[in-house]
């Protein structure tokens, strides 16, 4: 699983939509939107939005190294 779909079921989990996930982060819905759907890849995010990302869904940015390292 890619962390795009991590991203989205760890959010549709907690009842957020892709809005509500851009704005707690501070980041443009259509950004939200690419990381969702493995067009932005993780490794090309700045370290600061990915534990922005992992904070707000609260989940341990870790996960992602394995893709990051590809």
């Amino acid at each position: 699983m890619n962390a795009g779909a991590i991203i989205r079921l760890r959010r549709k989990s907690m009842g957020l939509s892709q809005k509500d996930l851009s704005i707690k982060i501070g980041m443009s819905l259509k950004k939200v939107s690419r990381i969702e759907n493995h067009e932005e890849e993780i490794k090309k995010m700045q370290l600061e939005e990915i534990l922005k990302i992992a904070k707000v869904l609260k989940f341990n940015p870790y996960i992602f190294w394995e893709e990051v390292l590809k």
